[in-house]
């Protein structure tokens, strides 16, 4: 309906302000030429085009962790490390019990007796520290094959501030799953990323390091990241951009009040001077700040329609019905 709106007030507007007839050529069609009175009455604002940094992305899709399966892990290595040293402890009594015995046996000052039992106890409290050691070592092992050794190690760090910052909320651990079509990731890389269906991602984070396990869903190469709460929570789903620096290129910044949708495809009218706006393409095109990176069609200093172009679209589509008196 707001569509018709704008369609019947630029018959209007246009009936009050008949329009010189388009040059003819190949643009024609998307063209639309207006009066000076027109272009004042409309009211649009023109601004040019400014330059920017075009980073190629790569779309993907994420989750928010349950850190809480890591934290159990940590807490049974923390166990099974105690339990290594108090059984480590009790060996290394049991050694110095049984050296002192075996140096006094050669004196002729204790039994055999004696000496035999402190070597078994000896023996008994190396196995139980040995399978300690073991336990401990299978904990790590069964961590690290749940969440990569750089996430666990920083778990288990006392001075680890990251790790902290995800125990105090302040940080959430997120899973990035990356389709094939995207270039290999480096550690550091960075995403851009947000609730999925809420609109362009606006949070970044840095990829962290390579998850073990691949997501059930997408079944793609995985990468854990730490991100800002925020409005996340565990469990949410992501959208995520992967930016990729190595394909850098230079491009313009095109402001999203200049952007026009029609079949389905996003527009934006450029100033040709005297009077004329033609309607051209955008193509493919990143998120950026308040803007559209774009790094094709369109030049530095183009001045382009930032106010009006709705109306400019509504004005040139009512030109190409047909004048019901045409012949």
């Amino acid at each position: 309906m707001f569509g018709a709106i704008l369609m019947a007030s630029a018959a209007a507007w246009a009936d009050d302000n008949p329009p010189p007839r388009d040059a003819a050529g190949p643009d024609s069609s998307l063209t639309v030429t207006l009066t000076p009175q027109q272009v004042a009455s409309a009211e649009l604002a023109v601004q040019p085009l400014e330059p920017a940094t075009v980073t190629a992305e790569c779309r993907a899709y994420g989750k928010i962790v349950d850190i809480h399966p890591l934290l159990e892990l940590r807490a049974g290595y923390r166990a099974a490390q105690a339990e290594a040293s108090v059984t480590e402890a009790a060996r290394e009594l049991a050694r110095k019990n049984r050296d002192r015995l075996a140096s006094l046996h050669r004196e002729s000052i204790v039994a055999t007796r004696e000496l035999i039992q402190a070597e078994a106890q000896f023996a008994a409290d190396s196995a139980r520290a040995q399978a300690a050691a073991f336990k401990a070592l299978e904990m790590r092992e069964a961590a690290i094959q749940s969440f990569g050794e750089p996430l666990f190690k920083a778990a288990t760090d006392p001075r680890s501030a990251s790790f902290d910052a995800l125990l105090a909320r302040r940080r959430m651990l997120g899973m990035v799953s990356l389709p094939a079509e995207c270039p290999p990731p480096q550690q550091g890389a960075t995403l851009r990323l947000g609730p999925a269906g809420q609109g362009a991602p606006t949070q970044t984070a840095p990829l962290l390091a390579p998850a073990p396990r691949t997501d059930e869903q997408t079944q793609g190469e995985t990468w854990f990241f730490t991100v800002e709460t925020g409005r996340l929570r565990t469990g949410m789903r992501l959208d995520v951009r992967l930016l990729d620096p190595r394909s850098s290129r230079g491009g313009v910044s095109i402001p999203t009040s200049a952007v026009v949708w029609h079949g389905g495809s996003p527009w934006v009218y450029s100033d040709q001077g005297g009077g004329r706006f033609r309607r051209k393409p955008v193509g493919d095109h990143g998120e950026g700040g308040q803007g559209w990176l774009v790094s094709e069609g369109f030049r530095a200093g183009e001045p382009v329609v930032v106010r009006g172009a709705q109306m400019l679209l509504s004005e040139e589509l009512r030109r190409a019905i047909p004048d019901e008196d045409d012949d």
